[in-house]
């Protein structure tokens, strides 16, 4: 009896116990959030140490961002609190630091209320709020003739917080063509920007983004009479926006309006682009704020200008819906956006009568359903998007340098499929995704991607383990051509915290693509030490290598690379730490 009685007693305990840990796990704040055809990282969950960077951060991502471990793949943008920012990338990755970002918010293609190109995915940064003077100023250069300097200082007041950024990216690449000729190019960018969030009360927000660069490139092909080209950016943007909240349901005001312009001087030949843009949008909560409602307009205007060749210009006029409904462990989201767009194409107008002027209507959907529960996530998502043609678009290639051009105008479609998965504990991140993306009626009729990518985070004390892998499987039909592809990638990317101010870390990313462009496969390694000076500096030392140098048969496609073997040397300053 006293047997039986003890042993009742040891399992009403033994379940007390795991209900509490299993509520525990329920209400653990998330690393990672689902949202819609988005997913969210919060930074400050992840205990990042001070010398963490944003790269860092994304590494963590199951998609591979970066190639090179050095800027972000052409397939994203980096924007902040969802203004792109028109500003080199290099040096922005390298030195945010990850305890300055309260959350990144990653989307792997456009969503209906924000006008991306369909194909064109788009990293987010959301600062921390606080208080004070904050700032960093950085500087490093190579053994291989690279050199960046930077800085990033925020006042961050009762009602307005001013961040500005400042930086400046020297760069020397070097290809080799299939045919033998070497191209050599250096690179030079300077840019700034400057970003000012003024409360003007409790329920009305402005904000004003301001940025400008320019860019310098020199291009020497050896081997073909030591040719050189020069060319010339300047680009610049100015966005205003302005947020009303209207109760404390969460219903509220949006309106933004802003403008781009860039000018491309290659030889003797001009481009300039002109954008202007502006949006009005209104959300409201119903069922119980269970239930968000946003409706929105975007009108926008590009005039693309090429001197004494062509002039290409849109007007777009968009009207979007997008439900997001959230109850319990379920999140449902659907939207549409509608687009009556206006194409004219100058050069061609003039020979056959309005051949290349068109209005066309045009629909992206998204729908997905979401559930979290406890340490476990899952998300679907089927999106549908549109980007603009250009009119490279409409050319068939027949032959070696021979082509014409095709009447036919086509609406242009990114079909996205995605199922995504996320186990997460305090210590342990496990994230897998599957997708399938096809492009239809462009010149190559059918190009689809199909990719399974999965990645591991674990940190425990001073030690942290990011690893992860993806395959891919790439169709591509041109005419009667058909090529298919299978490749892998894969990242190792440990970190160590030594104690006494020293932290050493390493990435590994290998990428065995080889039919893309006729790329060799190529593997990427770099140790970086870094070490305090007392509270405010902080130095380091980066040496990488590149196995297997990117190849293209193109000497005019010049493929941007570190080379091998080159050690970086830095230092930062943290004037108000």
């Amino acid at each position: 009896m006293i047997k039986t009685t003890y042993f009742r007693r040891l399992l009403t305990v033994a379940l007390l116990v795991c209900y509490s840990l299993s509520m525990g796990a329920q209400e653990a704040e998330q690393i990672i959030e689902h949202d819609g055809n988005k997913y969210i990282i919060h930074v400050d969950r992840l205990n990042p140490d001070p010398e963490m960077t944003l790269l860092d951060v994304l590494h963590i991502c199951p998609e591979l961002m970066s190639t090179d471990g050095k800027t972000l793949t052409a397939d994203y943008l980096l924007c902040v609190d969802e203004i792109t920012l028109n500003i080199d990338y290099e040096p922005l990755l390298n030195q945010i630091n990850a305890c300055d970002l309260s959350a990144v918010t990653v989307f792997v293609y456009g969503n209906v209320n924000n006008a991306m190109d369909g194909v064109t995915g788009y990293i987010d940064l959301q600062f921390k709020e606080g208080k004070g003077l904050t700032g960093k100023l950085g500087i490093n250069g190579s053994t291989y003739g690279n050199g960046q300097l930077y800085a990033n200082v925020a006042n961050r007041g009762d009602n307005v917080t001013v961040r500005a950024l400042a930086q400046t990216n020297l760069q020397y690449g070097k290809a080799e063509s299939l045919a033998g000729t070497t191209v050599t190019s250096r690179n030079g960018v300077e840019n700034a920007m400057l970003l000012v969030d003024w409360q003007i009360t409790d329920d009305d927000l402005l904000k004003f983004k301001l940025s400008q660069g320019y860019g310098e490139q020199k291009d020497r092909m050896q081997n073909i009479e030591d040719e050189s080209m020069l060319s010339r950016q300047r680009w610049g943007e100015l966005v205003a926006t302005y947020e009303r909240n209207l109760n404390e349901q969460g219903a509220g005001l949006y309106f933004e309006a802003g403008m781009n312009y860039t000018s491309d001087d290659l030889e003797i030949i001009k481009n300039r682009t002109a954008s202007p843009w502006w949006i009005a949008e209104a959300s409201f909560p119903l069922m119980k704020q269970a239930l968000t409602v946003t409706i929105g307009y975007e009108g926008g205007y590009v005039n693309d200008w090429y001197q004494d060749i062509n002039r290409e210009q849109y007007l777009y006029n968009d009207l979007y819906v997008l439900l997001d409904y959230k109850k319990g462990p379920w999140t449902i989201n659907l939207g549409d956006r509608f687009r009556h767009n206006t194409f004219w194409n100058r050069q061609y107008d003039k020979s056959d009568e309005g051949l290349w002027s068109h209005n066309r209507n045009d629909h992206a959907l998204i729908a997905s359903v979401g559930y979290h529960k406890g340490r476990h996530s899952v998300q679907g998502v089927f999106n549908r998007s549109f980007f603009n043609p250009v009119v490279s678009n409409f050319i068939d290639y027949l032959a070696e340098s021979s082509s014409q051009y095709n009447s036919d105008y086509k609406t242009q479609y990114a079909w996205r499929s995605e199922l995504r998965y996320t186990y997460q504990t305090e210590r342990l991140v496990v994230t897998g995704s599957a997708t399938h993306t096809l492009l239809t009626d462009l010149p190559t009729p059918n190009q689809s991607l199909t990719g399974l990518g999965a990645s591991v985070t674990w940190n425990k004390g001073p030690l942290r383990l990011t690893g992860g892998a993806n395959v891919y499987h790439q169709h591509l039909e041109i005419e009667e051509l058909t090529n298919d592809d299978t490749f892998f990638t894969l990242k190792f990317a440990p970190t160590l915290l030594l104690g006494n101010g020293f932290r050493l870390s390493s990435v590994l990313l290998f990428n065995s693509k080889k039919d893309l462009l006729e790329q060799r496969a190529h593997l990427y390694a770099s140790v970086k030490v870094n070490k305090d000076l007392g509270k405010r500096c902080n130095v380091f030392a980066d040496f990488h290598d590149i196995a297997g140098q990117p190849e293209t048969t193109s000497t005019l496609a010049l493929m941007q690379s570190y080379k091998n073997r080159a050690l970086t040397i830095g230092l930062a300053y943290y004037p108000w730490r």
